[in-house]
């Protein structure tokens, strides 16, 4: 359980090793998620694009908005916590 916070917290802090690159253009750090499933990780220029929501090329279920991925993160803290 730990290893894969340590996983979640390197992310967080900009290792550029593990960083999360955006699903759409494979360029920028992606900042928004697909909500609920989360499978869909964008940078802010593709979230724009979509920001009214879609259907997710993974499991086929339709998020209505993204979410933040640090918002994410702080719910993550406060049920590890």
């Amino acid at each position: 359980m730990s290893e894969s916070k340590e996983n979640h917290t390197s992310s967080r802090d900009g290792d550029n090793d593990s960083v999360l690159k955006c699903s759409k253009c494979h360029g920028h750090t992606a900042q928004f998620q697909s909500d609920p499933c989360g499978h869909l990780k964008l940078c802010e220029s593709c979230a724009r694009k979509i920001a009214t929501g879609g259907k997710c090329k993974t499991c086929g279920i339709f998020f209505l908005n993204l979410r933040r991925i640090t918002e994410i993160w702080n719910i993550v803290d406060e049920i590890e916590s």
